[in-house]
């Protein structure tokens, strides 16, 4: 907006957190830690830096719960490959975010605008991941669809299309339209193939 650029935040420092992936039947991993974290907004992306490992993984929050008698807080957190063992964490807004551009191959965008649309004071915004899917003839199904519809979700060969991963879309009842804006380009001036199509 207007060429702002907003600070990093950071929540805080978890004790005893510790990540297990999903099973085979789920799409998110579970992040534990004691206490609680304020602040936080569910869809966005957070870095986690962990202090023993001594690296940062990001993740985007999908649930929350708080079990009051343990003083534990349980995240369920994409990638659902998440796993990390116990260790003290520090969490910040996430620094680095996927292209905007995921080019022929697709893949997934992450949009995070939560005050797009006015913020919590007006319509909202748009914050979560979209999966970008070209429609390639060797294209399996989509996770996501899968994890929530079945074993029998079609793979959706031939059509390019987006999925968006329990995306936040404002406050407002009436959606906004959505357009996208492709070009599909397989062949150069001269006739010859596309060396990137």
């Amino acid at each position: 907006q207007g060429g702002e650029v907003q600070a990093l935040q950071s929540y805080g420092t978890v004790a005893e957190a510790s990540a297990v992936p999903a099973g085979e039947t789920g799409s998110t991993a579970a992040l534990t830690f004691s206490g609680a974290m304020p602040g936080v907004r569910l869809g966005a992306s957070y870095d986690l830096h962990l202090a023993l490992d001594g690296y940062a993984v990001t993740v985007a929050l999908r649930g929350i719960a708080y079990d009051p008698v343990l003083d534990r807080t349980t995240w369920q957190v994409e990638p659902a490959t998440t796993a990390f063992a116990a260790q003290n964490c520090e969490i910040r807004d996430a620094a680095n975010l996927p292209s905007l551009n995921t080019g022929a191959a697709g893949g997934r965008i992450r949009i995070n605008k939560p005050a797009l649309f006015g913020g919590e004071q007006r319509e909202g915004g748009i914050v979560g991941d979209i999966d970008v899917l070209m429609g390639a003839p060797d294209q399996g199904a989509n996770d996501y669809l899968t994890s929530r519809a079945g074993a029998d979700v079609p793979s959706y060969r031939g059509i390019c299309s987006l999925v968006l991963r329990q995306v936040y879309l404002g406050l407002n009842p009436y959606l906004k339209p959505w357009a996208v804006r492709v070009s599909r380009i397989l062949s150069a001036q001269d006739g010859t193939a596309q060396w990137y199509p």
